[in-house]
């Protein structure tokens, strides 16, 4: 079970527990193809629950590119319990710096 997430969700490479670091608060994509997404078109949406323990950021990185979907049709999906970290790691894959976040009761599902 713990293999099956550390697998790049953009190439589906599976670099092992180097991945750990790659995904740490982010989407699972390894160093080697973020630069793939600078200046890419995308939405961010991000919705906030309430745990026993704090608050859970889930967060979704629709990429509208087709050359970017991978292997996750271009909805990248992740959760946090650090919102900033989130969103500054967001900022640096894609190199929008006024990253416009949607908040949103419910992530959107993919069409299938």
């Amino acid at each position: 079970m713990a293999g099956i997430e550390k697998v790049c969700e953009y190439s589906g490479e599976h670099p092992g527990s180097d991945m750990y670091r790659y995904k740490r608060c982010s989407i699972q994509i390894m160093p080697k193809y973020r630069k793939l997404f600078r200046g890419c078109d995308f939405i961010f949406y991000m919705t906030k629950t309430k745990t026993l323990f704090g608050s859970k950021y889930e967060y979704l990185l629709h990429v509208f590119n087709a050359s970017l979907h991978g292997r996750v049709d271009g909805f990248y999906y992740g959760w946090s319990c650090d919102r900033s970290t989130v969103i500054r790691k967001i900022k640096r894959l894609t190199r929008d710096y006024t990253l416009e976040i949607i908040k949103v009761d419910e992530l959107p599902e993919r069409d299938n």
